[in-house]
């Protein structure tokens, strides 16, 4: 037998006042920040302090920086060219690139002069914030926004794009490569090159030409299923609008997750230019995530769908999207796609041209196959568009809702063939001809709560749910769940708050969590005062007039306060996306189960084989801390001087730091952390004291661990 390999990881993650101390490494490195002013820098100054940038990219271009180091752009300014960045950084001490100063994010404009406005090429370890990126041309040509490149053997990790607006990229609107490896983000590998640790994050891309962003290799041979090289994928909060190809197109990707972006007006140019075109789409990639996302508006009919499984991608999860008004269609199911999982999701109005709305061309061989349940399907008065376009039996659908205003059919089969169809709802189609294949078929009107009027946002999404008196419910094939459009891990019980802060609801189980958190501590402090072993009922148990089940459930409610307070800010910032604590459990158990795939598959996994929901709240939680963090510090809600770091070691020195060794020069990178954690536990702890708290004791005054 194999030895399964696993690495625990270090998290570095940072002291939060409501979590145990933990003791972490210190930085090894003396960080470093350089400014970069055009107007009134100069490439003679050390660059190191604000008030002596340096000027132009060149200078930037010349410089070697070390792990940890931070690259500030003036807010509100602009260079022209292009930004090459040589260093790399390191575990834990990326080198990141930022604005200081208020105003306009910086402008790098490559006035189509230069094939990428950033060029990251060989390196890793890199962070790049807060840049406006542009590259127009009136010519095509092979150009892009940033592109991360690298035909080295070996891993490249860590890349962090998040708050750029990367717009204007005349690239080359050819759907062949010389295409497709044009527009705003690329990230490109050799033949044996890896990458892990992408995340693409609230960023702006628009009028790109070909595509927003994508992922690609020079040589796939080696690029198999269950050894793709790309890992660690997410692009999430990003909106992807007017690119003349496609928006997304993940390529040799192990579980990337696309989720929480709006994607419209895409493929847009002229088919005659672009030819086909979808607006988020994989290919040759295992077990992607398409979640949570916004598609609309996707024009044309050769393809022209929000989304696609393409060539030879294996087991593509499509789930709780919003699709609306994409010409071409929902879904694209193309060629050896296999396993495709499509459910909970809402498409109104799809398939104006393309006249389908799930497509398995015929013209492949082997078909896309696939589940589809638990969708649902409207189509307007208008709109001439099948349901399933030349699918085969190995494209299951069932549980879901078909509710057909237009005069297209169910289906067009394909010589003779075509899906499975099983217990779902047809509304507008001709009920004897579906008895005859699918005898549990459901043909009342629905109750849809509304059946044609579309809003752009995704929070519209709710006004397609069914009616209270809806006959559907509880009609659901008991094999899949008994449910419509609705989340299966939700228990309604779990959706009742126990306490609101600031109008931020806490349900049962994220307070149990908590309960849980200081089980051991309240054990602890009894057992030091009392004779408890043995104790019946012990939490129950009046102690001198204190219940221990009271006295945990008071450093539970107290503590989820900080939290959600935090939350409220790290929501605010972009940089926590559970909507909902069931959101959260849902990413644990999928996160779980690709650790077990992943263990199973002698493939190296790092941090523990399997998260408790504590621990990976705890994980989450604890790493968008340290991000918001550096943006108060970015921001100036926390603000640092040398005066005041000063004062803060003084104050140190007579308690941390009182032997003479300790000097503010040598520990100053330790002084700045220390000043930080304090100045932000005081912001946080202003913040508690002024929230508005509201407990819903008849829930509050029952709850236990168990209940």
């Amino acid at each position: 037998m194999k030895k399964i390999r696993i690495i625990i990881a270090k998290f570095f993650v940072m002291i939060v006042l409501l979590h145990t101390s933990d003791v972490y490494p210190q930085n090894i490195f003396t960080a470093r920040t350089f400014y970069v002013d055009s107007k009134t820098g100069k490439d003679s100054n050390k660059g190191t302090e604000s008030s002596k940038p340096w000027k132009t990219l060149l200078k930037v271009n010349s410089e070697l920086f070390k792990p940890g180091d931070s690259i500030l752009f003036k807010a509100g300014e602009s260079w022209q060219g292009q930004l090459i960045l040589k260093s790399a950084g390191s575990e834990g001490f990326p080198i990141v690139i930022s604005r200081y100063g208020s105003g306009a994010k910086p402008l790098i404009d490559g006035k189509g002069q230069v094939e990428q406005v950033v060029l990251l090429e060989n390196v890793d370890q890199w962070e790049i914030h807060n840049l406006e990126i542009t590259n127009n041309s009136d010519k095509i040509g092979n150009r892009l926004g940033i592109l991360i490149k690298s035909e080295e053997n070996g891993l490249k990790k860590h890349f962090l794009l998040k708050d750029l607006y990367i717009h204007d990229i005349m690239g080359n609107y050819s759907f062949e490569m010389k295409g497709k490896n044009t527009g705003g983000i690329g990230i490109i590998g050799g033949a044996e090159t890896k990458f892990d640790d992408i995340l693409i994050e609230n960023c702006e891309l628009e009028n790109i030409n070909r595509v927003g962003i994508f992922t690609n290799i020079t040589n796939s041979q080696n690029a198999i299923r269950g050894n793709r090289p790309i890992t660690n994928l997410v692009i999430r909060n990003n909106k992807i609008h007017h690119c003349a190809g496609d928006g997304v197109i993940i390529r040799y990707a192990s579980k990337p997750l696309i989720e929480y972006n709006v994607a419209y007006e895409n493929h847009n140019a002229s088919e005659n230019l672009v030819k086909h075109g979808v607006a988020l789409w994989c290919r040759s990639t295992d077990e992607a995530t398409f979640q949570y996302n916004e598609v609309y508006n996707t024009r044309g009919k050769m393809d022209g769908q929000a989304f696609d499984a393409d060539l030879d991608s294996y087991r593509t999860l499509i789930q709780y999207n919003y699709s609306h008004g994409n010409e071409g269609g929902f879904m694209l199911a193309y060629g050896s796609s296999s396993e495709s999982i499509v459910r909970y999701n809402v498409s109104v109005n799809d398939g104006l041209l393309g006249k389908h709305v799930f497509d398995f061309p015929v013209w492949t061989s082997p078909r896309g196959s696939g589940i589809f349940y638990n969708n649902t399907i409207i189509i307007a008065k208008n709109i001439e568009a099948v349901i399933a376009d030349e699918a085969i039996e190995t494209a299951h659908f069932y549980n879901n809702i078909f509710y057909n205003q237009g005069t297209g059919e169910l289906y067009i089969d394909s010589k003779g063939q075509t899906a499975t169809f099983n217990n779902n709802s047809y509304y507008g189609y001709d009920q004897n001809k579906i008895l005859a294949f699918d005898k549990k078929g459901l043909f009342n009107n629905p109750g849809l709560m509304n059946n044609s009027k579309v809003h752009n946002g995704f929070d519209k999404i709710k006004k397609f749910r069914l009616r209270k008196d809806s006959p559907l419910i509880s009609k659901g094939n008991s094999k899949v769940g008994n449910f419509w459009l609705q989340d299966p891990l939700i228990n309604p019980q779990d959706t009742i708050s126990v306490i609101k802060i600031n109008n931020q609801q806490v349900v049962k189980k994220e307070f149990q969590r908590e309960m849980l958190r200081y089980k051991s501590q309240i054990l602890a402090y009894f057992a030091k005062k009392y004779p408890i072993n043995g104790t019946k009922n012990f939490w129950v148990k009046d102690f001198d007039g204190v219940k221990p089940i009271e006295a945990i459930k008071k450093r539970a409610n107290d503590s989820l306060i900080r939290i959600k307070i935090q939350q409220q800010l790290l929501m605010k910032y972009k940089l926590w996306h559970y909507h909902s604590y069931n959101e959260l459990l849902t990413e644990l158990k999928k996160f779980n189960t690709f650790r077990k795939y992943s263990v199973a598959a002698n493939q190296i996994i790092y941090g523990p084989m399997e998260f408790d929901e504590l621990s990976f709240f705890d994980y989450q939680f604890n790493n968008a801390i340290i991000s918001l963090k550096k943006i108060l510090v970015q921001e100036q809600f926390i603000n640092i001087t040398d005066e005041k770091l000063l004062q803060h070691f003084n104050k140190m020195k007579q308690t941390v730091y009182k032997s003479k060794k300790y000097t503010f020069e040598l520990f100053k990178t330790q002084i700045k952390d220390s000043y930080i954690e304090q100045e932000y536990n005081n912001f946080i702890s202003d913040l508690v004291n002024g929230a508005n708290i509201n407990i819903n004791n008849s829930i509050y005054d029952i709850i236990t661990f168990n209940n």
